[in-house]
């Protein structure tokens, strides 16, 4: 049950694109379940939400922006088709940028679903794995010193 919260949460956090520290969850999940089995269950919650959250913008605005404004923006899918999933790879690992902006932006692109999911598991694997392990050494300390 709680594998399954723990999933829930940081997929509906994220497919309702509700700007949050996802971390946190990560972090809690490393507490929980230990490093390895904490940061598998971070990225298919993240994974989840952030295809949730991609389909919601692509088919709410995505799809009628792209027949609205095809011409204007051929330059741009053409661009996002050879290098989106280099750059979202890019955007999830610096993690600077929120994961609510990137999945507007793929939601708004013409990037296909499996390339998108290939693309944030690897770009956001560094980050689950770092903070899972903080998490599952925080239940190891018994002062600031440790």
């Amino acid at each position: 049950l709680s594998v399954t919260l723990s999933i829930l949460i940081h997929a509906l956090g994220m497919a309702l694109l509700i700007p949050a520290p996802y971390f946190l969850i990560t972090i809690a999940s490393g507490m929980m379940f230990g490093t390895i089995a904490g940061a598998i269950y971070s990225l298919i919650g993240s994974t989840c939400g952030a295809l949730l959250g991609m389909g919601a913008v692509r088919y709410l605005v995505g799809k009628e922006l792209q027949a609205r404004y095809a011409q204007e923006l051929a330059l741009f899918n053409e661009y996002f088709y050879a290098y989106g999933p280099f750059i979202l790879i890019i955007m999830h690992a610096i993690g600077i940028f929120p994961f609510v902006v990137i999945n507007i932006i793929a939601g708004l692109s013409t990037l296909s679903f499996i390339t998108y999911a290939w693309a944030t598991l690897i770009g956001t694997a560094g980050g689950a794995l770092l903070f899972s392990y903080a998490g599952s050494s925080i239940k190891h300390m018994h002062s600031l010193r440790d």
